[in-house]
């Protein structure tokens, strides 16, 4: 992804009419006011381009290499079936792109599949009017930031393009000076440039805010179409229980705000029940349901009685809302690919505990194994583990040292609760009320060789409880940044996962970096055209850290050259 510079606007002063005009014996300079304001300009001009040259920049985000930590140019659309929205890239609108400009017609919703015509008005889409294109985030960019201390993993980058010098590009910084780089597995591993022993690679774990920026929503229990559910279609929810009488119950609540959507929550009940009740949630392929389900839909053919064959659970995958546009042309990013399984998770929730008392357990699935954390409702302890305890997490220097690890935490007794959990580079994480938790060493855990789902991850999210009183609602299923192993001189322009992974190496000065936007980012990944072609950025290419999205796209249909606020914030 380049940038471009925010374009600046030349400013003229205007005369004073009350002020009169100076002697012809004075001269222009003559006047002490007048000079005075001159010096006052020029000093005020001195001093923007110092900062512009010393401190910060502003840039313009023209595409969506880094989506969704940044938008480039892009569609803000509301799904008229489930409320959602959701941002969906027209990056093939901007005038420049190689392929000639075309114009983005459809989108396809992450929540519920439903592809909406974005160029048709009335009940196509919640404005009744063509759904409109917004340019990409205005971001700062400290150029100070590198004068004084070193780039770090995972920092957001702004730099010179290797290529062409002209060009500003901005990327996830992955590699450091004199470090191997080997994606496999969605993941990133490194080693030292020095003996070539492949045996040293380590994976290398996000820090937990970092983290927060780059997970990905796969699901929302907030946004139902009830279409949908009245069609029947499943919910993803669903309760797992060899009772005939589970502790779990749904209710549907439509919105205030939409009559086409509806929250859905879940409510357990049953202070003397000693066996675990589950609720999991089931992954379906991000293009379910089809297209032609939903014309049945719309035309009210299907009264409840949706074909079971329609109905087909598979795995968390790389999906990107953002790619799900089409331009005119059939053109969609990242289309000629093979969709890859994502076993990187995060699940969130808000809790009501309304009893001291009982247990509350999140479970995550990777590759068939489980990661557990299970809470003590009376003492607010949480505790970690890894397949039942047959796991263990790893101490100094990256040795087995226990099969679980604990906490204290705050949630104890009844009140409300922000809980997410998350399992991503070998590690787990846990919030609560939006404060990381810290427990009685490290969450890391051996690597379980699960590179491949199994029938489990089929339900690779879980939430379980035991004798008490409780209520759930706004769940979330996020997944992981997936790095596609990639190299453009081996596959011939298809960006396409290898398995076995490919590595690169950087020696003195040189920097590794990828898009957030894997499927859709010409990275490092994709600079080596030809053996001598360079794969990194020369640190004397580097321009700054990007530091502040201080104007996302303005939001004309609420107030003219209004802001997306809720957008506006650090980079992380």
């Amino acid at each position: 992804m380049n940038t471009k510079p925010r374009p600046k606007k030349a400013s003229a002063a205007l005369p004073n009419p009350t002020r009169p005009k100076p002697r012809k014996s004075e001269g222009f300079w003559g006047s002490k006011s007048t000079r005075e304001t001159v010096e006052s300009i020029v000093v005020a001009f001195i001093l923007a381009f110092l900062f512009r040259t010393f401190e910060a920049e502003a840039f313009v985000i023209p595409t969506g290499s880094m989506a969704p930590t940044l938008m480039g140019r892009h569609k803000d659309v509301y799904c008229p079936q489930c409320g959602f929205n959701y941002r969906a890239s027209a990056s093939d609108e901007n005038p420049g792109n190689a392929g000639g400009r075309a114009n983005v017609v459809k989108c396809s919703c992450p929540i519920c599949a439903y592809v909406m015509d974005c160029n048709r008005s009335g009940a196509a889409n919640s404005h009744g009017q063509k759904e409109r294109t917004y340019n990409g985030d205005r971001i700062l960019v400290s150029k100070f930031s590198y004068q004084i201390g070193n780039p770090k993993r995972w920092d957001v980058i702004v730099f010179k393009y290797p290529g062409n010098a002209k060009m500003n590009y901005i990327k996830r910084l992955i590699g450091l000076p004199n470090e191997m780089v080997r994606i496999q597995h969605g993941d990133i591993f490194v080693a030292e440039n020095t003996s070539g022993d492949t045996s040293e690679f380590r994976i290398a774990r996000k820090q937990p805010h970092k983290l927060l920026a780059m997970l990905q929503l796969v699901h929302d229990n907030q946004y139902c179409s009830q279409a949908l559910l009245g069609a029947g279609w499943p919910s993803r929810w669903q309760t797992v229980t060899g009772s005939s009488e589970p502790s779990w119950t749904e209710q549907q609540t439509p919105d205030r705000h939409s009559i086409a959507r509806s929250r859905q929550t879940w409510t357990y009940d049953d202070p003397q029940n000693e066996t675990l009740s589950w609720i999991r949630y089931g992954a379906f392929p991000p293009d379910l349901p089809s297209p032609e389900l939903w014309r049945n839909i719309e035309a009210g053919r299907l009264n409840g009685k949706i074909p079971t064959n329609k109905v087909q659970f598979g795995f968390v995958t790389d999906h990107y809302e953002y790619n799900q546009s089409r331009t005119q042309f059939g053109h969609r990013p990242g289309q000629n690919r093979p969709s890859n399984w994502v076993g990187d998770l995060a699940v969130e929730a808000q809790v009501e505990v309304e009893q001291n008392a009982g247990n509350l357990a999140f479970e995550l699935v990777e590759g068939g194994h489980v990661l557990n954390c299970d809470f003590d409702l009376a003492t607010g302890t949480a505790s970690l583990s890894v397949d039942g305890g047959q796991g263990s997490f790893l101490g100094e220097h990256e040795q087995p040292d226990s099969t679980t690890r604990s906490a204290g935490t705050k949630i104890q007794g009844p009140g409300k609760y922000r809980i997410m959990l998350a399992n991503c580079d070998d590690q787990l994480v846990l919030w609560v009320n939006g404060k990381v938790v810290a427990f009685d060493g490290p969450t890391t855990y051996a690597h379980l060789d699960n590179n491949e789902p199994t029938s489990a991850d089929h339900w690779p999210v879980g939430i379980s409880a035991q004798g008490t009183k409780l209520s759930i609602d706004s769940l979330r299923v996020y997944r992981d940044v997936f790095y596609i192993a990639t190299d453009f001189d081996k596959m011939a322009r298809l960006i396409s996962n290898v398995p076995g992974g490919v590595t690169f190496s950087m020696s003195d000065d040189q920097f590794f970096v990828l898009g957030d936007n894997s499927p859709a980012s010409k990275d490092s990944r994709l600079w080596r055209v030809r053996s001598s072609d360079p794969h990194w950025v020369d640190r004397e290419l580097l321009i700054g850290k990007a530091l502040f999205i201080y104007w996302p796209h303005s939001r004309a249909d609420v107030f003219p050259f209004c802001p997306n606020i809720p957008r506006m914030g650090f980079v992380r």
